[in-house]
């Protein structure tokens, strides 16, 4: 047995050893390199041999053998966490102190451990759920204690409690999502049952299979989860090649099912990332079970083209647009068209064209799908009808072979944009395309050989979203929403509040911003999302950049913004690689919009598309001879006509700022 000599020797050998803790942190603060690693391992061990030899002796207080297990576990976790050893020893410790401190019945030392042990918890990447939880809850259960130690020492432990609850929540989810992922394997491993493979591919299914079941229920962390779902993800996507192989590449079944498996895995994609909200990926689950029902029918149906159409027309193409409107939730918000518009939702269904060149084919290519195709509208009421046409629509053919449409297919494309519509660009072959517009188009080079690649692009444009992977703020439209209602009455208040609530619920989302801007606004999913707002008054002048006039013109449009103190922007003063994004964000900032239609630019009219569907104050201008050339949408809109030389432009300019004051907030409600 060891003497009270032995202790107090071991004890003032701890001190030592702390002291030289201390001192390491002193001389290497980064916690990084060898010489940190080597003189705190040299600690650690020192201080698990006293720790040790106090816990031997009978009579040692039972606080002291606490605190010596509980330096060496501290000593230990800083080794770990800059990588100088593993997780391991660290937690360990802190057990072997545990029924000790249950004696001592010092509830400040208790109150340490719980807090120091809390913080272990949350370093270590490879800690468990229940572990995580029972740390936290001790911590809660001595939160009077800590409170009482000053608030430095609360400080650190408020720290630690909100990022364990938050690693507890990613734990949850990551458990919730790989559930899922392994739950959406179960119905194409039916499929696949159900289908005849050759002898290779069913012992390729097989290997999958005997993978996925290698695979525990719930991962035992953060880290083996995330792995994990990598894992679940290759083998969706795998099963899902696997059950589209084997088939005859020509049947519209096939084609057909090829599409569905790809919308499946961009949803899929989508419910895996750690920062889907829970709401948005329960309702993608929902939407990636029916489409495995119908890929399962569409296998069945063969050569059956008449089944295939049915199943195409009144299941799939609805979860597609299904679909796109889940997976551009970030982009939802409220815009304020120029044009009337109906209350109706859009047609799955229904294709608009642009364009009158390839009219036959496009017709005969929609027919062949049981699409609809709605009239362009050229008469006193085309604008209202023909932005309500395009708001209906599932897909938006543009044909610019037509010339003599050019200007008025660019105007539409840019109501399309703005209104979320996927578009199918129909150009001649080795061709400029007139504008910047982030698709390809499809390049024509006349008669039948058109046919396949406009049916390709049809097809796709009507089941598969066209943009993904953008970045998402899931609090900035309700940020912009309560910038809108600087004063809302009590009723308004209370629907601000429920869209705060609702906002990671689409379809909750959606009703609640229906209800709020009532008949002032239309809820859409523009192409891209919606800027940061700007409350600096800013006139944006879209027009020609290149003709003999342009400079002369920009001088005077910027000399007249001078006078009425706004700020005057050109596209041109924005360097930016992706131009007609960063388009979209000076329309949406600007609070006056100038667009010159001298010429009927099809850039400047895009541009004018974007504009009057999302309602921005708006002067149209152009030089003598420009209202000659305007087409059915505009016939109806005021132009002010201008000479070079002159200030009716100026004073234009001048009337137009006065008569509508505002900022450059980008969400619109009249």
């Amino acid at each position: 047995m060891l003497s009270p000599a032995n202790l107090n020797e071991l004890i003032s050998a701890r001190g030592q050893l702390a002291g030289r803790h201390d001192a390491a942190w002193q001389q290497w603060p980064s916690g990084k390199g060898p010489p940190f690693g080597a003189e705190l391992g040299a600690v650690a061990e020192g201080l698990a041999s006293i720790a040790a030899a106090i816990e031997a002796i009978p009579d040692a207080p039972a606080i002291e053998k606490a605190r010596s297990w509980m330096w060496f576990g501290d000593a230990w976790l800083d080794l770990a966490r800059y990588g100088h050893r593993p997780f391991d020893r660290e937690l360990e410790a802190y057990e072997r102190a545990r029924p000790h401190l249950k004696i001592a019945g010092d509830e400040i030392l208790l109150a340490k451990f719980r807090a120091n042990r809390l913080g272990m918890v949350v370093a270590n990447p490879r800690i468990d759920l229940q572990t995580l939880e029972e740390a936290i809850r001790e911590v809660d259960e001595s939160l009077p204690v800590l409170n009482r130690l000053g608030p430095e020492s609360m400080a650190t432990v408020t720290t630690r409690r909100r990022l364990a609850e938050e690693q507890r929540k990613l734990m949850r989810t990551v458990a919730e999502r790989h559930a899922s992922a392994k739950a959406a394997l179960q119905p194409i491993l039916a499929l696949l049952d159900r289908k005849a493979l050759r002898r290779g591919e069913g012992e390729a299914s097989h290997s999958m299979i005997a993978r996925l079941a290698e695979l525990p229920d719930l991962p035992t962390s953060v880290g083996d989860g995330l792995a994990q779902a990598r894992i679940v993800r290759e083998l969706l996507g795998q099963l899902t090649d696997a059950a589209g192989t084997g088939r005859d590449p020509s049947l519209r079944s096939t084609q057909v099912f090829q599409l569905a498996s790809e919308l499946w895995q961009r949803l899929r994609d989508q419910t895996l990332r750690p920062d889907t909200p829970d709401g948005a990926r329960q309702a993608m689950d929902k939407t990636m079970k029916l489409l495995t029902e119908v890929r399962t029918d569409l296998d069945e149906a063969g050569r059956d083209d008449a089944r295939t159409l049915e199943i195409e027309s009144t299941r799939l193409r609805p979860i597609a647009a299904r679909s796109r409107e889940l997976l551009g939730r970030g982009r939802l918000t409220s815009i304020a068209p120029l044009w009337h518009y109906g209350r109706m939702s859009g047609d799955a269904n229904a294709v608009y064209l642009t364009g009158r060149r390839q009219s036959k084919l496009v017709v005969s290519l929609c027919a062949e799908r049981r699409l609809q195709l709605l009239p362009v509208d050229v008469g006193e009421e085309a604008g209202d009808a023909n932005f309500e046409a395009i708001r209906q629509s599932a897909v938006v053919i543009a044909d610019l072979t037509d010339k003599e449409e050019l200007a008025a297919t660019c105007y539409r494309i840019g109501l399309a944009l703005a209104l979320g519509r996927p578009l199918v660009v129909l150009a001649e072959a080795r061709s400029a395309v007139p504008f910047d517009i982030d698709l390809v188009p499809i390049e024509l080079s006349g008669g039948a050989r058109d046919r396949g690649p406009i049916s390709q692009a049809i097809d796709r444009a009507l089941l598969l979203p066209q943009r993904h992977g953008m970045p998402e703020d899931r609090g900035a439209l309700a940020r912009r929403l309560r910038r809108a209602f600087p004063d809302p009455d009590r009723d308004k208040s209370f629907l601000l509040a429920e869209f705060e609530r609702e906002q990671d619920q689409p379809d909750r989302a959606r009703a609640v911003l229906e209800e709020l801007i009532g008949t002032s606004g239309l809820v859409a999913h523009p192409t891209w999302p919606l800027p940061e707002e700007n409350e600096e008054r800013r006139l944006f002048h879209v027009m020609p950049f290149t003709k003999w006039w342009s400079t002369l013109v920009r001088t005077r449009a910027r000399r007249a913004c001078l006078a009425c103190r706004i700020h005057y922007r050109r596209h041109d003063d924005v360097p930016e690689a992706r131009i007609i994004q960063s388009l979209w964000v000076e329309i949406c900032r600007a609070s006056h919009v100038l667009v010159d239609l001298t010429g009927m630019n099809p850039n400047v009219l895009l541009e004018l598309g974007l504009v009057h569907a999302i309602g921005k104050r708006c002067l149209l201008v152009g030089r003598v001879g420009t209202r000659k050339r305007l087409f059915p949408e505009l016939r109806r809109t005021t132009v002010e006509e201008y000479r070079l030389l002159g200030g009716r432009m100026e004073n234009a300019i001048a009337n137009f700022i006065q008569r509508s004051p505002g900022t450059g907030r980008a969400l619109a409600l009249s």
